[in-house]
């Protein structure tokens, strides 16, 4: 496999997950505005759940508290890392990601061949 064929499949699947992350963001800011605000925004206070938004909150069970704290963590983290890896790729100089299949001379070799 060519280097630029490497280079351009991985930046083909680090661009589509970065398109899925950024839906999932949006996808997450809707249920978010639905529900009438998040877990993260929220609070739990005498083991009674609130959903928070604009210092509004709005009470839900524990399992849709939890539910809503588990799917925003997960959204934000995989979006964060998808942000750290399209800058790891793009701070990557081409030949980092070059994989040559020659192989190296060794010195012993290189001084045998000009003799």
């Amino acid at each position: 496999m060519s280097s630029t064929s490497l280079r351009s499949k991985l930046q083909v699947v680090i661009g589509l997950f970065f398109g899925l992350a950024l839906l999932n963001i949006g996808l997450m800011m809707l249920i978010i505005r639905v529900q009438g605000g998040g877990a993260l925004n929220g609070k739990i206070e005498n083991r009674r759940y609130y959903l928070g938004d604009a210092e509004q909150y709005t009470e839900v069970t524990q399992a849709e508290y939890t539910l809503s704290r588990t799917y925003e963590t997960i959204s934000v983290t995989a979006f964060l890392v998808t942000i750290v890896a399209n800058i790891a790729y793009s701070a990557l100089k081409p030949h980092a990601i070059d994989q040559t299949t020659e192989p190296v001379a060794t010195e012993r070799e290189t001084r045998s061949d000009s003799s």
